[in-house]
């Protein structure tokens, strides 16, 4: 069985600007693999200001794709 792949954006809850896009097919788990991440970078840093602030990104999904369609 193929899963759906979901491509997603992770949203700034101040702006709703998107902030970054990926892909996953399995969103809630990714969003919690992003939030708690122990990385460094520009999207660990504005996620950690997000939850510094009392906030978390927000997941849009902005597509759903099924792997089996060429």
């Amino acid at each position: 069985m193929t899963e759906t792949i979901f491509i997603y954006g992770l949203v700034d809850p101040r702006d709703t600007k998107v902030y970054y896009v990926g892909r996953t097919t399995r969103p809630k788990a990714r969003l919690d693999q992003h939030i708690n991440a122990k990385a460094n970078g520009p999207k660990r840093r504005w996620i950690s200001d997000l939850i510094d602030n009392g906030l978390y990104p927000e997941m849009l999904i902005l597509e759903e794709v099924d792997p089996k369609s060429d």
